[in-house]
């Protein structure tokens, strides 16, 4: 597990985990969870983590990115990783430079407060766990995360 860290060496609350995925790395953005300002709190600064990784991926010229629900409960629920991918406006192949940052954050947690066992039920959490994969080869997930090591 890797904390992502701000350009001013700040480590955020915001875990990620690697993962391989169709030959290529890729991350796993674990859940928020707990109260905040709670002793059960984690990653709190989930998020801003999202953020940061969003803007630092353009920065590195990676304009595609591709998101799947990643928790376990929804592997139990959807075992077909293809079922679990997300849309955002209605499309799998997600061009971040059609977006700020913060919006895009705020799409990505509505897709997946969306993604459940039952879509018609209410509520959902939007910082479940999800994996986000790129088509390009040349992704340094380790300078993503930290630009500082």
């Amino acid at each position: 597990m890797e904390k992502i860290v701000t350009d001013n060496n700040c480590v955020l609350d915001a875990t990620v985990t690697f993962q391989d995925f169709e030959g290529k790395q890729a991350i796993n953005f674990e859940s928020r969870g707990g109260a905040k300002k709670s002793k059960n709190a984690r990653n709190v600064d989930y998020k801003e983590g999202v953020c940061l990784v969003l803007e630092r991926l353009l920065e590195n010229g990676v304009e595609i990115i591709n998101l799947y629900l990643n928790s376990s409960r929804a592997k139990n629920i959807f075992p077909d990783i293809k079922d679990r991918k997300l849309s955002i406006d209605e499309t799998y192949n997600i061009d971040i430079s059609r977006y700020n940052c913060e919006h895009l954050s705020n799409l990505i947690g509505k897709a997946l407060r969306e993604k459940k066992e039952n879509p018609k039920s209410i509520g959902g959490s939007s910082t479940k766990r999800f994996l986000l994969t790129t088509p390009y080869d040349d992704v340094d997930w380790e300078t993503i995360i930290n630009p500082n090591k």
